[in-house]
């Protein structure tokens, strides 16, 4: 799991999140620029260990076992069939940053202190792969959406997005290497976040 995968995963956006709010297509000197934007966050995404990712880490996945409630076995996971290999800190955002279960701040902080704590990693090396991995994955989302809305017609889905685009809000205003992605999200974001309600009603 690397650039292209990162890569491919974002062309939802491009190919169904953007048509259907923009109602046009991306011309291919936009998509050029998106590209070219996400180059130097992929570099920071991997520069990271790499390790086996579950890829779809979060509550609803970890199962507590009664049978063995105070042994290192307690715990189980499940929907695992999309696990790879790839950065070790992609199932640590999708745990502390998530659509489903939101992590307050001041919890979220602590997950960090402790992930870096026992894993010996620095902790500004692991936000710079974590922060930007959350936005790539809430991107992915709003795409895959949009991309049950054109093929499906599920316009009843429209009504998670703001489950996803809450999420990079929280990081892109903070982070100096992440300029050029913050004003490409208000130009082709923030400017549409009423129409996926319309579209929804």
């Amino acid at each position: 799991y690397g650039k292209t995968e990162l890569w491919i995963e974002l062309l939802r956006m491009i190919n169904y999140y953007l048509p259907l709010m923009r109602g046009k297509a991306m011309t291919p000197e936009e998509t050029e620029h998106f590209y070219q934007i996400w180059q130097p966050l992929f570099d920071k995404i991997l520069n990271v260990p790499q390790g086996m990712m579950h890829f779809d880490f979060h509550g609803d996945n970890i199962l507590l076992r009664n049978d063995t409630p105070t042994s290192t076995d307690a715990f189980a996971l499940i929907d695992f069939q999309d696990a790879a290999l790839g950065p070790v800190t992609y199932d640590a955002a999708s745990f502390i940053w998530n659509d489903r279960h939101y992590v307050e701040a001041p919890q979220r902080a602590k997950l960090i202190d402790y992930y870096c704590e026992k894993t010996g990693m620095d902790k500004q090396q692991f936000l710079d792969s974590a922060e930007l991995i959350t936005i790539q994955r809430a991107m992915k989302n709003m795409g895959g959406v949009c991309k049950w809305v054109a093929l499906a017609n599920r316009t009843d889905l429209l009504k998670v997005l703001p489950n996803f685009t809450m999420l990079p809000l929280q990081i892109l205003p903070h982070r100096q290497d992440c300029a050029a992605l913050y004003a490409w999200w208000k130009e082709n974001v923030e400017r549409y976040r009423g129409k996926e309600e319309k579209l929804a009603a």
